[in-house]
């Protein structure tokens, strides 16, 4: 517990932020909560990893994996190199995107 005083609602605001997505430069990288979404949400993501500049995402179900909708939260785009496999491309800030997935499919496997 920490007490912050008359700064609070602008820490948690974010912190919100941090969660949904990751910046990087002053600029969004990703959004991770449309990803984790994309990708058929939680239950469906076995693996994340990062490598160089791609997101590397190992799926249970590639029938639960919004092709549409990943094109869109991937914003540089993704491939689909084997089943099982979705590598999303993010660029420099690949390291944070894979940490802030990683939250987030850890908060809704908790659900």
């Amino acid at each position: 517990q920490v007490v912050v005083g008359p700064v609070a609602d602008q820490l948690a605001g974010e912190i919100r932020k941090a969660l949904r997505g990751v910046s990087s430069g002053g600029g969004t990288v990703i959004d991770c909560t449309a990803l984790l979404a994309a990708l058929g949400s939680a239950p469906n993501v076995n693996i994340i990893e990062a490598n160089t500049t791609r997101l590397l995402v190992g799926v249970a179900d590639d029938a639960r994996v919004d092709e549409a909708a990943l094109a869109k939260a991937s914003r540089r785009g993704f491939a689909r190199p084997s089943p099982g496999s979705v590598h999303v491309i993010v660029g420099p800030g690949v390291a944070d995107a894979r940490a802030a997935l990683a939250r987030l499919v850890a908060e809704q496997s908790l659900r």
